[in-house]
């Protein structure tokens, strides 16, 4: 839980690669709490996102909050 807390601390640090750094370990921990195919399918729709293929990444999206709603 300590590094958790940390972490959001780092987030309002003056240092910008501290700040990613702890943004970016953040989500990891958030995608590996939903289990494996979840992971999956959440990096997978994040990664259409960046592409601009909208469409899709809202279906895999949808797809994760359906088969999990309470992780959402």
């Amino acid at each position: 839980m300590d590094d958790i807390k940390n972490l959001l601390s780092d987030l309002h640090s003056q240092a910008s690669d501290l700040r990613n750094s702890a943004t970016m370990a953040l989500w990891n921990r958030w995608y590996f709490e939903a289990g494996k195919v979840a992971e999956a399918d959440i990096r997978k729709g994040d990664d259409l996102l960046g592409l601009q293929q909208f469409e899709e990444a809202r279906l895999y999206f949808k797809k994760v909050v359906k088969a999990y709603p309470n992780f959402c």
